[in-house]
């Protein structure tokens, strides 16, 4: 089963597109005056996936700082995605339908720091 997931990485080889995901565009990205500029989450989701990128922790450093990490297959097995937007994706654990989400690094791509969602 192919989920659709928003993607904001840049078309990396690591995407959940190549991992059997299917990748859907943003439309919302312009508003109807054509600013670019409409997602006020874009500065700090640039800036945080700078910071992870820049230096790609082991799977073993991940899991010293944030715990219970995450490869692709594992993250299927445990998880359905909701949504996408580098570098944070919005899942709902299948054991008990709790919403959240999990940051990740690209290469090793890795998922981690599960924050549950409010409610």
């Amino acid at each position: 089963m192919a989920f659709s997931v928003f993607c904001m990485c840049g078309g990396c080889d690591q995407c959940l597109g190549a991992q059997g995901f299917e990748s859907v565009p943003d439309g919302s990205a312009m508003d109807e005056q054509g600013d670019e500029n409409m997602d006020k989450t874009e500065g700090p989701r640039r800036k945080r996936l700078a910071e992870i990128n820049s230096d790609p922790g082991s799977r073993e450093a991940l899991e010293a700082t944030y715990g219970k990490v995450w490869d692709t297959d594992q993250l299927a097995v445990e998880f359905w995605v909701l949504g996408f937007m580098a570098p944070y994706v919005v899942v709902e654990r299948k054991s008990d339908h709790k919403k959240g989400s999990l940051e990740f690094q690209h290469h090793p791509r890795l998922y981690f720091n599960f924050m549950p969602g409010k409610g």
